[in-house]
């Protein structure tokens, strides 16, 4: 009988399957194929090119977030490239005033900030790790063209503006403290739920009203 490994994704989690594989070694389980996907691809390589365990917790630590963001490689035009497209047909939809600037900035900038934060928590570096969670994953595209949509976004200016800061800030702790690599569908979803909320509060009021009350009450 012959045993096969797949290891799935999951970021810097996908670390994890070095301690499973490390548990079966030391049972005198060895598997004879192994596949995965994202993170689990590279243990994966790392496993089928004869690594120990040991090793690979040692190369998986030595990644830090310079690394993943390689400024001058490959890795950065292929992250960079795809945003800077999305974000020129987002220029588009401002030049045809489809969307307005109130979501779009608002989520991105409390994605920037909270990397900002946790990069200099974690000391990998505040700028690499805020510009890698503003290009990585949906960020461009759900900032520019999801969470902007007419139909479940706010109507006010200002409810647009607590609806992105929201987006961004769920998105962020969905990738930060939760199971899933990504949260950008999940907080819009959410946002989306607020939505009325957030324009019954945000509502201006019409001129005048407040007096029009008054007299009304002074009259009776």
């Amino acid at each position: 009988m012959k045993i096969g490994l797949a290891l799935g994704s999951g970021g810097l989690r996908g670390a994890a399957h070095i301690g499973v594989i490390d548990e079966l070694e030391k049972a005198g389980v060895h598997a004879d194929m192994v596949a995965g996907t994202s993170s689990g691809s590279l243990i994966a390589a790392m496993y089928a090119s004869g690594m120990t365990p040991s090793e690979m917790e040692d190369a998986a630590l030595d990644i830090t977030a310079r690394d993943i963001m390689d400024p001058i490689g490959y890795t950065a035009f292929f992250l960079v490239a795809p945003a800077f497209m999305l974000l020129l047909g987002a220029g588009y939809l401002f030049f045809r005033r489809v969307i307005t600037w109130h979501i779009p900035i608002s989520f991105c900038a409390t994605v920037f900030v909270a990397g900002w934060i946790q990069g200099w928590a974690l000391g990998t570096g505040a700028l690499v790790t805020s510009v890698f969670h503003l290009f990585a994953g949906g960020v461009i595209l759900g900032a520019f063209f999801m969470a902007t949509d007419m139909v479940t976004s706010p109507v006010t200016f200002t409810g647009r503006l607590i609806f992105g800061a929201g987006c961004g800030l769920l998105t962020m702790l969905i990738r930060i403290f939760g199971g899933y690599p990504e949260g950008v569908s999940f907080a819009i979803l959410l946002m989306n739920c607020t939505t009325p909320l957030l324009d019954r509060l945000t509502r201006p009021k019409a001129f005048g009203t407040k007096t029009l009350k008054r007299a009304e009450a002074a009259a009776k």
